[in-house]
């Protein structure tokens, strides 16, 4: 771009319009203008110039004249614009595990890695932070340049979610979700798999759904029901409320089951299981450690092997099997009272024996109390306090105790069906006697103890002849059921 008429030198613009130089033409016979006509020149061009360019023109031409080699000289300078900076979502939900693949000193064990992110009702799942404001530029000729401007962050809400003000919130306990700017929390934990070291251990506050297996060694953990599609292996499962297998528990003698509603699966084999409602199997019950607060059902199942405790009775198809496998099943006992029993029992004994030794000593005392003086009557009116809080003190472990014993009469159930065959080897254990089924019965039968000419007896009675056989029983060994009666009565006198 000539600048004057002697096109001595050329005005170059920078193609971000941002700088603005001059730089000699290749006319040599051009007159080189004065510094003056050169800065009206650059002016006139429509350039914003340099506030110090006058001084710059003047050293500029004077290394011209020189005839030095000079580079392009800088007349104007633009101002860039500051573009805004984009908003973003912060992820305030952080994964349990936050396990370090590379840390080769990490004690944290596999196992325990988790890839659920589970979220409480109220809680911050992510923030949406506003762009900031940037600032136009200016070109070389004062004319602005647009910033680019950012958009506000922008998130999808899905189910159990809301926003407020900035924040994503949780209405709800659950899995928290976050993909494809879309973010929910699933009530339901759904886990399309096996439970292995891909997913982790399994620590959850709701309902529980896997696809597949747990495997062998994992923990599973619910505050509300589970269900597997699979089969629960050696594994360790809680559950707070119902436990659902559609194939089996197979627990090779270290899978630990604690189910705090009701069990239903295929196969219960080698486990250790504790359920405080009932049980469902649909083939086999082998090998296994089961303890039912409720009722076992399983019409169509055999129960062969291991020591199986039922407080609400048993309903079985085979009891036992022909190779005559030893199995123990215990109805309508609560094994937590052959433990408590004698312990409570024994404190109540020591409390009331104290109590009364001190009264033997306090009464005569007490019935002369005009012949006492202050001192003694004080003595004796302290002593006959201490033998009231002695009883105090076991009152509450022995109040405990009946209302165990009343629960364990109310849900006691001892009784046992067998609908096809009760095989020899199996021993039968109620409240108070026992019996070892020595040749085998064919069902439908009801097996239950009956008091007879005041002492206990096993009776096996056909189911639609309603005919009975007075099985060989004995006591079952245990001493624990005089001492619950001698409690119920001790509570009584204690009232």
């Amino acid at each position: 771009m000539p600048l004057i008429a002697n096109k001595a030198f050329q005005l170059q613009i920078a193609k971000d319009n941002l700088t603005a130089v001059i730089l000699p033409s290749k006319n040599e016979s051009a007159a080189v203008p004065s510094v003056e006509v050169l800065e009206q020149e650059i002016k006139a061009a429509g350039i914003s110039p340099l506030a110090d360019l006058s001084v710059h023109l003047e050293a500029y031409l004077e290394e011209i004249g020189k005839g030095s080699t000079v580079k392009p000289l800088v007349v104007a300078r633009g101002t860039p614009p500051e573009h805004d900076k984009p908003g973003r979502i912060e992820n305030l939900v952080k994964p349990d595990d936050e396990f370090d693949e590379n840390d080769k000193v990490s004690t944290q064990s596999h196992y325990e890695r988790s890839s659920v992110v589970q979220v409480q009702p109220e809680q911050a799942l992510l923030r949406l932070i506003s762009p900031v404001d940037g600032k136009d530029g200016v070109d070389v000729c004062g004319k602005p340049i647009a910033r680019k401007l950012a958009s506000k962050p922008e998130v999808k809400l899905g189910p159990n979610v809301r926003r407020s003000e900035d924040l994503v919130v949780a209405d709800c306990l659950g899995v928290f979700e976050y993909e494809n700017s879309r973010v929910s929390v699933r009530e339901q934990l759904d886990i399309p798999g096996n439970v292995d070291f891909s997913v982790g251990n399994v620590d959850y506050q709701g309902d529980i759904q896997i696809g597949g297996n747990i495997l062998d060694l994992f923990e599973v953990s619910s505050k509300g029901s589970v269900t597997v599609h699979g089969v629960i292996e050696a594994a360790v499962v809680d559950v707070e409320s119902d436990l659902i297998v559609n194939g089996g528990i197979a627990g090779k003698d270290k899978g630990i089951v604690r189910v705090g509603g009701n069990v239903s699966a295929k196969y219960i084999s080698n486990a250790n299981l504790t359920v405080a409602g009932n049980v469902s199997a649909h083939k086999t019950i082998m090998q296994a450690e089961l303890v039912c607060e409720g009722r076992i059902t399983s019409d169509h199942a055999s129960l062969v092997g291991g020591t199986v405790r039922a407080l609400g009775g048993i309903i079985i198809k085979e009891l036992g099997s022909d190779a005559n496998v030893p199995t123990t099943v215990e109805i309508g006992i609560e094994p937590k009272l052959a433990e408590l029993c004698p312990a409570v029992a024994a404190k109540v004994d020591a409390c009331i024996a104290k109590s009364q030794k001190i009264k033997q000593m306090v009464d005569p005392l007490l019935a002369n109390l005009k012949r006492l003086s202050p001192e003694q009557k004080e003595k004796a009116t302290e002593l006959s306090f201490q033998a009231e809080e002695l009883i105090d003190t076991c009152r509450d472990d022995l109040e405990q105790l009946c209302e165990l014993i009343e629960r364990t009469q109310e849900r006691s159930k001892p009784e046992i069906t067998v609908q096809g065959v009760l095989y020899p080897g199996v021993t039968i254990r109620f409240p108070r006697v026992e019996v070892t089924i020595t040749e085998p019965l064919k069902g439908p039968i009801r097996i239950a103890p009956e008091v007879k000419a005041l002492s206990w007896h096993v009776f096996a009675t056909e189911v639609n002849s309603e005919h009975s056989v007075n099985l060989v029983a004995r006591p079952d060994g245990q001493d624990h059921w005089d001492t619950m009666d001698r409690m119920l009565e001790a509570r009584k006198q204690l009232s």
